[in-house]
């Protein structure tokens, strides 16, 4: 049964949407297939940055009127960076969507880009690299994706750095726009109570005179070898800090389930096997967790947790204990099944907001060309089986192709 409509228009850009009339509101996204791994080492930073500083004044509009356009009507606007996508939103009562597309197609197709205002936001931009940086369980998994990828760009963080936030001028903004913001890169997702010929229709109109050009986009792609690496970092911090993670394959992989599986075993939650054991029964930490990051070709699979620097060494050995538990041992029908209504719950409830449903037709359509059902999802879960785990245990969890980032308080000392 089709739940969704698509148009490419005439210059190459993608519509989707799906209509949902049980609410009066709608969500729209203006997708950019353009992240952090589509920069280099002199630009990194610069996707970030310019999604910061559209909203800063357009032709037609100041950074004020911006804010107001749609928070007058109970709305608003928002954008957020990857390192692969850059997304516009807006979120507002249906009646509203032509006033929604007004002011992203403004944002997207008409930012002034003011040397003043960038400077401004140069200020902005490294108060958050540097709030980010005191954040050591937000900062760690940026080291992770460094220690693992670079010099590959997947391995940039996606904030940039402060020496390319203070170089950048309204050139670098515009010339990166003109290069990357192609209309064969640009996805439209609409959810709510909407129609498509409408949002098609104002899609013609408002991003018609973005021409469509030769896409000469290419990505590099990373090498997924591993090896033992260790990165060591000492902040003024009571806690030590610690990812253990490797590459894998990326989202497109058809053992990408058996992959969310296994992260949902392991971490996933409070019935978690980390939780229960390192939590729970020992009580050697406040947060653990495993974690799965996909790109195109690409993912970082690892497992986090802060503790006392004195349950150091003791918390990595339960972690490796767990981790060879999978190897070793096939899981029992029972949580088999355990896991796959978790999976299947954390979608539905994904699901339910129109906004969840917009950032899943565009990343459908951006990673796989087509949007999946919500049944096909499913089926795919069902699929799993405890071998099929198992044996992608057994591939992964090798000791020697884990890289390990530390971040602990300065002149800490191991205790076993």
């Amino acid at each position: 049964m089709k739940f969704y409509d698509k148009t490419i228009l005439d210059n190459g850009i993608k519509v989707l949407t799906e209509k949902n009339t049980h609410v009066k509101s709608f969500s729209l996204g203006i997708w950019i297939d353009v992240g952090s791994r589509d920069e280099n080492m002199v630009n990194n930073g610069i996707s970030h940055f310019i999604e910061h500083c559209v909203f800063k004044g357009t032709q037609r509009r100041t950074a004020r009127q911006i804010a107001l356009s749609l928070e007058a009507y109970g709305g608003y606007l928002n954008a957020f960076t990857t390192k692969e996508h850059t997304c516009f939103y807006a979120r507002a009562l249906s009646a509203q969507v032509p006033k929604a597309f007004d002011v992203l197609s403004d944002l997207i197709t008409s930012a002034t880009f003011k040397q003043k205002e960038i400077e401004k936001e140069k200020q902005v931009v490294i108060e958050e690299l540097v709030t980010y940086e005191d954040t050591p369980e937000e900062h760690i998994h940026e080291l992770l994706d460094t220690e693992l990828y670079s010099p590959h760009p997947l391995g940039y963080p996606v904030i940039g750095t402060k020496k390319n936030l203070e170089n950048f001028t309204q050139k670098h903004l515009q010339n990166f726009i003109e290069e990357k913001y192609i209309p064969s890169r640009m996805i439209i997702s609409a959810v709510g109570d909407i129609e498509h010929e409408k949002i098609v229709s104002l899609a013609n109109n408002y991003f018609s005179s973005s021409k469509n050009r030769l896409n000469d986009f290419s990505r590099s792609k990373p090498r997924l070898n591993n090896r033992s690496k260790s990165l060591r970092m000492e902040k003024d911090i009571n806690q030590v800090h610690i990812c253990l993670g490797r590459k894998t394959f990326g989202v497109k992989n058809s053992n990408r389930t058996n992959l969310a599986a296994l992260n949902t075993i392991l971490g996933g939650g409070t019935s978690s096997r980390l939780f229960l054991n390192i939590r729970e029964k020992y009580g050697f930490a406040y947060n653990v967790y495993s974690f799965l990051s996909s790109y195109y070709d690409s993912s970082t699979f690892g497992v986090y947790i802060c503790t006392s620097p004195r349950n150091r060494d003791r918390s990595i050995d339960l972690i490796w204990n767990e981790l060879n538990k999978l190897k070793n041992n096939p899981i029992s029908k029972s949580e088999l099944k355990k896991v796959k209504e978790h999976i299947k719950g954390t979608i539905s409830l994904g699901l339910e907001s129109t906004s969840s449903k917009m950032i899943h037709l565009a990343t459908s359509e951006l990673y796989f060309n087509r949007v999946k059902s919500i049944d096909e999802i499913f089926a795919e879960v069902d699929s799993i089986t405890s071998e099929g785990i198992q044996n992608l245990a057994k591939e992964l969890f090798d000791r020697s192709s884990f890289t390990t980032v530390t971040i602990e308080p300065k002149n800490s000392v191991t205790m076993n």
